[in-house]
């Protein structure tokens, strides 16, 4: 599993102008579906919270490939989540939060 995950491991990238968030998540060999959520205060997401907001939050975006986005209101820190699932119905998660 472990290996599985590297191997699909997303890469995010994401920086902040002005307030605006920008990033481009692209995904690793064997995803089958990514669900971005990009907010601006990472505080209230824990791992756990991240995964269910992830799996249900219709804001999330689904995609299966590589995805560019933006949001604004971006002041202290945010947080660009990424939860993905494999062909055999594996999920895994990864976020990048960065304070500027």
């Amino acid at each position: 599993e472990e290996a599985a995950w590297a191997a699909s491991e997303p890469t995010i990238e994401a920086n902040v102008a002005a307030g605006v968030l920008s990033y481009t998540v692209t995904p690793g060999a064997g995803v089958k579906d990514m669900y971005i959520l990009a907010v601006p205060n990472p505080l209230y997401y824990d791992d756990d919270t991240l995964t269910y907001m992830l799996s249900i939050n219709p804001a999330a975006i689904k995609v299966s490939e590589a995805y560019s986005g933006t949001i604004d209101g971006v002041y202290d820190q945010y947080c660009v989540a990424v939860a993905w699932t494999d062909e055999a119905g594996n999920i895994y998660q990864a976020k990048k939060v960065e304070k500027k």
